[in-house]
């Protein structure tokens, strides 16, 4: 909402006419704006291609979960017994996206935007990655989309800089 509201010519028109914005911020600031919104959307993507795949099936927030989080299985296994989603003798299921109460969904949130701004930024440390057919290919998916946001964003700031340093 806040960049449409931005983005219409009225308001960027004062704004920059007023001299209390310059253009070159509004336009920094859609640029900020875009990148947010992208890596926000790939974080839910991420976290949703993972609670859609199978119980059993084997996902990056297992790995998430086990390896970072470091959420003990037996404990997590106990508090499900305990909040009533696993019976008693029911095995724990691989995809630990479907676990409840193991984990906060912050942190899963947060673990899947950190993922969304490495493949955005093209840094990857390749400490979240991919586990399977289905997030491989969501991922070469957000990459290529990605990359072609994140290489109009520095195309922009370049763009914009070079305008300033020619007026000076």
């Amino acid at each position: 909402k806040m960049q449409r509201f931005l983005a219409s010519s009225r308001v960027a028109n004062f704004l920059a006419g007023s001299n209390l914005i310059s253009f070159r911020l509004i336009n920094l600031f859609h640029l900020l704006m875009l990148v947010v919104t992208l890596s926000h959307i790939m974080a839910c993507a991420a976290g949703l291609v993972a609670k859609v795949e199978s119980p059993i099936a084997n996902t990056w927030v297992w790995v998430w979960a086990t390896e970072t989080e470091r959420v003990n299985q037996d404990q997590c296994r106990q508090q499900g017994v305990i909040d009533g989603w696993l019976s008693e003798g029911e095995e724990l299921f691989e995809n630990a996206a479907h676990w409840q109460g193991c984990y906060s969904a912050s942190r899963l949130y947060s673990a899947a935007l950190y993922w969304a701004g490495k493949s955005l930024t093209s840094t990857g440390h390749g400490d979240i990655v991919p586990t399977n057919n289905t997030e491989q290919s969501a991922c070469v998916i957000a990459m290529l989309i990605g990359g072609g946001i994140w290489a109009y964003a520095i195309g922009s700031i370049c763009a914009l800089a070079n305008r300033q340093t020619a007026r000076v």
